[in-house]
């Protein structure tokens, strides 16, 4: 889904998810917190994110939209963090913390 890349998001993918999901009913469907696309290309790997309010803010929102689309919520898994970017202003554990702040009261007052 590469849902921390600042490509659109893959309605094809996601559509193609959708259905797959229709047919066999899984329990979850998860996704790294991570991205993995750029300018429409996809890399082999899951690339950390920068921890950052407007970086939180921006894949909260992405999330947010796939479970619409998808009409489920969808499982968040351990984000990729092989090496920290000097602009990230938070930890790791505080990003994951607020992330999940920001999806549990937008959650609820949907």
């Amino acid at each position: 889904m590469s849902l921390g890349s600042t490509d659109p998001l893959n309605f094809d993918y996601l559509t193609r998810l959708k259905n797959l999901a229709a047919q066999v009913e899984p329990d979850l469907i998860s996704e790294h917190l991570s991205w993995i696309s750029v300018n429409g290309h996809y890399l082999n790997d899951l690339v950390p994110l920068v921890y950052t309010e407007e970086v939180m803010d921006y894949v909260a929102s992405r999330i947010l939209q796939v479970q619409e689309f998808l009409s489920r919520q969808i499982l968040i898994e351990n984000p990729s963090s092989y090496l920290t970017f000097t602009d990230s202003t938070m930890s790791e554990w505080e990003f994951i913390q607020g992330l999940v702040k920001k999806l549990t009261v937008t959650y609820f007052l949907m």
